[in-house]
């Protein structure tokens, strides 16, 4: 399915000195916006789901700009477009690209409504323009469910688990609009995610219709935080 969908959503190498423990303390009952620095960089492993293969690995780097900063993934394969998102706060994105592909949000997206605890929601209506300048309209609802401990490449991590659910509203005379049903897990020392699982799927309208679907998890391989 041709989705790019950074939301937000794993380089050629891992990076050296990147940690690979997480601390033993009991979690926070609600989580803090992180302090974000340039220069901040997270490296993950994208692996198709369904049979369960690694597909590449990113490494995504934190960049200072005016008014925020800029995420940029660069992918192990050479082919591979660079990837960017445009971050006015914790983590609350703009816009994002992929090559020449381009989206911007109004307002912006929200990956985590800080501070958050379990059991929270939230919901978001977005107007969202492409580069050639189309609009579409997307309803977002999301919900902090529950800290779990997770294992990853980089180590375990108490993590709490979000969930959110978002109708892309592309639909046309032959496809439904996508559904998109994203979970990471984010753990506050490490100022990210370390595990997200990520499926869209759409429907053709016509009766016994088609269905495109994919589901792609990524997780961490290692990070390196500013000190």
């Amino acid at each position: 399915m041709a989705k790019f969908l950074m939301i937000g959503v794993a380089a050629a190498a891992l990076l050296a000195g990147g940690s690979t423990s997480s601390a033993a303390e009991a979690p926070a009952a609600s989580v803090a916006a992180p302090a974000l620095k340039g220069g901040e960089s997270w490296v993950y492993e994208q692996i198709n789901q369904y049979n369960r293969t690694e597909v590449r690995t990113i490494t995504f780097t934190l960049t200072a700009r005016a008014g925020g900063f800029e995420l940029v993934g660069r992918s192990n394969r050479g082919e591979d477009p660079v990837r960017s998102e445009s971050v006015t706060a914790p983590w609350q994105i703009s816009a994002q690209s992929t090559g020449t592909a381009r989206r911007s949000f109004d307002p912006g997206l929200t990956e985590i409504p800080f501070p958050l605890a379990p059991g929270q929601r939230w919901k978001e209506k977005l107007r969202v323009t492409d580069e050639r300048g189309g609009t579409q309209r997307w309803s977002v609802s999301g919900r902090a469910v529950r800290w779990e401990r997770v294992k990853t490449p980089a180590g375990e991590f108490e993590a709490l688990r979000v969930e959110r659910q978002m109708n892309l509203g592309d639909g046309d005379a032959v496809w439904g609009s996508t559904s998109v049903h994203d979970i990471f897990w984010y753990v506050p020392e490490v100022k990210r995610w370390v595990r997200r699982e990520l499926r869209h799927e759409r429907r053709e309208n016509a009766m016994q219709g088609r269905v495109e679907k994919d589901w792609t998890v990524w997780q961490l391989a290692s990070y390196q935080l500013a000190k």
